[in-house]
């Protein structure tokens, strides 16, 4: 058997509309909330990073149902706006359970996030980044 090459042609790379980093919080159907986000995301030409800092956005999918979830999404919420203000971020979106309970009243705790995003809005994540 004589084996026979082709020459492929090259693919040409998807254009980038830029990287966000993602942070899921809480329950089982926040993940599957945050996959179908991921999936959106990726099908409009985003590009994952693993890391926040460098990225051009994060979406952060909250959990507000008890004490220590609330307080847990806050704590993670204040670190993203940390590197934000340091130059390293560059927009902070707040979606989830938190942001779906809390709504405009968010910005009293967090004023400087970019969009808030509640449960019911995460289909527009494309929309309104």
């Amino acid at each position: 058997m004589q084996l026979t090459s082709k020459k492929i042609p090259a693919v040409e790379p998807v254009k980038s509309k830029g990287t966000f980093a993602f942070v899921s919080l809480g329950c089982p159907k926040n993940l599957v909330d945050s996959e179908r986000m991921l999936g959106k995301l990726a099908q409009d030409g985003y590009t994952l990073t693993a890391n926040a800092e460098g990225a051009d956005l994060v979406i952060i999918n909250t959990c507000g149902f008890i004490e220590p979830a609330r307080q847990e999404s806050l704590g993670v919420i204040r670190e993203m706006l940390d590197l934000k203000e340091q130059g390293k971020l560059g927009a902070v979106v707040v979606a989830g359970c938190l942001a779906e309970r809390k709504g405009e009243a968010l910005l009293e705790e967090v004023p400087t996030v970019d969009h808030i995003l509640g449960v019911h809005a995460r289909e527009e994540i494309v929309q309104i980044i």
